[in-house]
């Protein structure tokens, strides 16, 4: 099972793949970098430059039950920035592909 760091103390996050999607691992090559190569400017200025664009995301309101709630808000504390928004994400992914072109 592969898991994605994030948020606060380094703390795993479940990734897509994980909670149940099939997407396909990424066959690209990747060059290994010395340290020096690593640290260079060119090499930082090159990983924001080449980053991969985020899909732009929509932002709604539900209601939860409180149990859920205070479920949902434990797995954040745990997990980190952006990991109650992956989660749902997930699994609405999962829930609704038969709707998701």
């Amino acid at each position: 099972m592969s898991l994605a760091k994030q948020g606060k103390g380094n703390k795993e996050t479940p990734t897509f793949k994980d909670v149940g999607g099939n997407q396909e691992e990424s066959t690209e090559e990747v060059k290994e970098q010395t340290p020096e190569e690593e640290n260079s400017i060119d090499s930082i200025v090159d990983t924001i430059v080449h980053a991969p664009k985020e899909k732009p995301k929509e932002q709604v309101s539900i209601y939860l039950d409180e149990d859920v709630y205070k479920a949902f808000k434990k797995f954040g504390s745990r997990y980190g920035k952006g990991s109650k928004s992956t989660l749902v994400n997930n699994f609405l992914k999962k829930a609704l592909s038969e709707y998701i072109k």
